[in-house]
């Protein structure tokens, strides 16, 4: 019984460590209003109109409550539910984490 309660424990503790990958990363270009845009590379001093048409890279909106992002900050973000397929595309962030 005692290898068994142990094993139980092993294996609980086991789940709870394990995280979901990322959806994605990028590093932040513009923040607006509730939302944040997303892309590949980094791009400083210059708005999402003034790029889009020569940028090749994948570009994400993400609508979030989370404060103090800030454009040029490298992040992974979790979506909550689907992706729309409009570029950029478009998405609920569950959660973002700024990476240093």
């Amino acid at each position: 019984m005692k290898k068994l309660l142990v094993l139980l424990v092993i294996v609980l503790l086991t789940a709870c460590t394990q995280t979901t990958p990322p959806d994605g990363e990028g590093y932040i270009l513009e923040v607006s209003g509730g939302s944040i845009l997303v892309i590949d590379e980094l791009i400083l001093d210059k708005s999402w109109n003034d790029t889009f048409e020569e940028y090749t890279g994948s570009a994400i909106q993400l609508s979030t409550r989370k404060k103090n992002l800030k454009p040029g900050q490298k992040i992974r973000y979790w979506v909550n539910g689907g992706v729309n397929d409009s570029y950029p595309s478009q998405a609920d962030a569950k959660r973002i984490e700024v990476i240093d």
